[in-house]
């Protein structure tokens, strides 16, 4: 019986209930207690094995995927089996069922059932857990950058569904996508990364609401919204007026704003990321990308790539770093620095160099820091640092 021993106890009598006899609510993720009385009803003392089941007949014993039913005595204990009840008496237990983080809403029935080993005597009892209707939305995270007056700058953020129920179907719930502005000149746009690929092209679409969501790849929306446990990469592209001076700032404020009325459960609260852009004078890129010297000559094997490449120990990798004046205004006393990835060692074969300059590395064969000190460049000017490095065998 739950609750309560004896012959009006919930529960009392042969089972199962063709209803549930307790109902408890609970929110994904979180756990719910449900209290047993198993009584010894025969005139000799017993024990008797615990079980629990989504199938009545307990053909099989199984609950739910991710759910987890464990049975405790009075002190806290797990146990299997009540332990040896005298005849006519009984004894209290526990059952705590935890639900996964993505449990969704909805009334999921079980059955617990306590067997005699020795005498065979069992009895079932129907109970249920009501899965609460959890709404909530994640937009992270907070962006920064420096940009120059007229330029342009993208920030990348993910829209979270860290609910059970979908949002943004345009149906149940309506989210809306806005951009605000602190200060008069900054303008931006909202993209999806439709192709899930993390980078902003001309596959992503503008969009303003989550109903446009369709059509994604990599599981990324493919239907209107977002699913439960579901995200989607946003990008911001901030554009600085051409007026911007020098040291002025703005914070663009990407906001998810939901509506609507999802079994009964109102929209969750607003969610906001917010973007920092400063506008500077100079602006310095950098680009990084290396080659295969299989062979240790001294010379790239084929095209500097920014992607993966395969080499094996012995064999050296030849790197370029392309440093540019992105800026509207000359930058002074540039420095760059860059290091001997870890279980590699300088080559000097073709020592470091520097197209604008000088450079400093480490001795051939060492590690450590390879240093270049460009000076100064001017609006649109470039550098190209190059060096190689030889893989332990």
């Amino acid at each position: 019986t739950n609750d309560s021993s004896g012959a009006g106890a919930p529960g009392a009598g042969a089972g199962p209930e063709a209803e549930a006899v307790v109902v408890n609510t609970a929110a994904p993720g979180m756990s719910t207690r449900f209290t047993y009385f198993v009584a010894n009803g025969s005139t000799v003392s017993d024990s008797f094995d615990l079980a629990a089941s989504t199938d009545a007949g307990f053909a099989a014993q199984t609950l739910p995927s991710g759910w987890t039913l464990v049975f405790r005595d009075e002190a806290g204990a797990v146990i299997t089996n009540t332990g040896v009840i005298t005849a006519g008496q009984a004894k209290k237990v526990h059952a705590d069922i935890t639900l996964p983080a993505g449990a969704a809403p909805g009334t999921v029935a079980f059955h617990v059932r306590a067997l005699s080993p020795t005498s065979g005597a069992s009895d079932r009892i129907h109970d249920a857990v009501t899965v609460s209707t959890v709404r909530s939305l994640a937009l992270t995270p907070d962006g920064s950058a420096q940009i120059h007056a007229g330029g342009s700058v993208v920030y990348t953020h993910t829209l979270a569904n860290t609910g059970n129920v979908r949002e943004g179907d345009g149906a149940a719930s309506q989210v809306s996508l806005a951009l605000g502005h602190a200060s008069s000149g900054f303008t931006s746009t909202v993209y999806w990364d439709r192709n899930n690929n993390g980078v902003l092209d001309a596959e992503d679409p503008v969009i303003d609401d989550l109903s446009e969501l369709t059509g994604g790849s990599n599981g990324a929306s493919t239907e209107a919204g977002l699913a439960p446990g579901e995200s989607a990469t946003l990008f911001v592209k901030v554009y600085a007026p051409a007026s911007a001076a020098p040291g002025s700032q703005d914070i663009a404020t990407l906001s998810a704003t939901t509506s609507g009325v999802v079994n009964a459960s109102a929209a969750p609260a607003a969610v906001s990321a917010k973007d920092s852009t400063v506008v500077i004078a100079g602006q310095v890129s950098i680009t990084k990308t290396q080659a295969l010297d299989a062979g240790c000559s001294g010379a790239p094997d084929g095209a500097y790539v920014a992607t993966d490449i395969a080499a094996a120990p012995g064999a050296c990798v030849r790197y370029r770093l392309v440093v540019k004046n992105v800026g509207v205004a000359p930058v002074s006393a540039v420095v760059v620095s860059d290091a001997t990835p870890a279980n590699t060692r300088y080559h000097a074969a073709v020592p470091a160099a520097t197209t604008v300059g000088s450079v400093s590395a480490p001795a051939d064969g060492a590690s450590g820091t390879v240093q270049a000190s460009l000076g100064a460049l001017a609006p649109g000017q470039e550098a190209v640092v190059t060096f190689g490095v030889r893989i332990n065998p």
